[in-house]
């Protein structure tokens, strides 16, 4: 059936879902009640609606999402690759601090340059809000790395100090795979960069 293909190669365009995978959950919505396949159904059409906040880039319904809003310690930056990662931080961390989403770290191999990332709203941001600290909370690998290093370089005429996570986050670990209590700790033991 053309419409069941068509949701099975639509499921596959999600990283890590194969052809098994997709053609399992594709009839797993199929036999949902109506209730609960219509609440999936407009969850989906939902995300529509969801853009990029103006200020940090991270998902929001409006122009500045409510992170951005609220009364968070100013002066303080973290410097996050992916929105995603707001979600565990957020958890983690006592303080409420903003955040600024690069849009990936750079990587010539998979055509991440430089200019592909958000670098100029956060040059911005530095100079406009005064900021005296980043907290750079980027993957602990070399890409992540190459990005900590021009990110200091470029914004070395500033009086903004850096800090990064602390050793005890695994080479080549993405925080998606982290437990809460040692990002928690590679947070509060942060260093300087």
């Amino acid at each position: 059936m053309k419409e069941i293909e068509s949701l099975v190669d639509s499921l596959c365009i999600l990283q890590g879902v194969g052809e098994k995978t997709a053609t399992r959950y594709a009839y797993e919505i199929l036999e949902m009640n109506e209730e609960k396949r219509n609440n999936f159904i407009n969850s989906l059409q939902n995300l529509s609606n969801i853009k990029r906040c103006n200020k940090c880039n991270g998902y929001t319904l409006n122009d500045i999402c409510d992170i951005c809003k609220e009364d968070r310690e100013e002066n303080k930056l973290v410097v996050l690759a992916y929105p995603k990662d707001i979600i565990k931080i957020e958890k983690v961390l006592p303080q409420k601090y903003y955040y600024h989403i690069l849009g990936g770290v750079i990587n010539p191999l998979d055509g991440i340059t430089i200019e592909s990332l958000d670098i100029k709203n956060l040059l911005n941001r530095i100079e406009n809000e005064n900021i005296k600290e980043m907290i750079l909370v980027l993957p602990t690998n070399n890409e992540g790395e190459l990005t900590a290093s021009y990110l200091k370089k470029i914004t070395a005429k500033y009086d903004v100090g850096f800090t990064k996570l602390a050793q005890g986050v695994p080479i080549g670990g993405d925080l998606e795979y982290l437990d809460e209590l040692t990002l928690l700790k590679s947070i509060e033991h942060r260093q300087e960069f």
